[in-house]
């Protein structure tokens, strides 16, 4: 193999691993914030959360931020990149937007807006005054 065809090899190589680095499997609902208190958002994210990663053991539960004044809830360090497991970013604007990073080995996606969306609707339950988050 010529030395061109090694270094083209190399930069297709190279150009996919960097792509996959960049890739992030993001799932991404909202909810109507229809004047909710941010404290009582953050209460059924925490309790939602925990309720699905003991039905489904990847959801980061550890709270790594909490800004009441900004509105911003996340989990399992949700700005990193690369980091494997459900992570949770929670933002009160005009509507209650939910984003749920989910990376598996390889950068494969561990089914984000499947998790986005469950998500969605235990917060909505637990919003809604109905019993349990189940």
């Amino acid at each position: 193999m010529s030395n061109t065809k090694n270094n083209m090899a190399i930069a297709v190589v190279s150009f996919f691993i960097l792509s996959c680095s960049y890739m992030s499997p993001i799932g991404m609902v909202s909810i109507p914030a229809k004047n909710k208190d941010f404290s009582e958002i953050v209460k059924c994210s925490e309790n939602s959360i925990n309720e699905l990663s003991k039905k489904q053991g990847n959801w980061a539960s550890k709270v790594t931020l909490a800004d009441y004044k900004k509105h911003i809830f996340e989990t399992g360090d949700f700005p990193v990149e690369n980091k494997i497991g459900l992570r949770v970013q929670i933002k009160m604007e005009k509507d209650i937007i939910i984003k749920v990073k989910g990376y598996g080995p390889y950068y494969s996606d561990l089914g984000a807006q499947n998790a986005a969306s469950d998500l969605k609707s235990k917060i909505s339950i637990c919003l809604n005054g109905e019993i349990g988050v189940n």
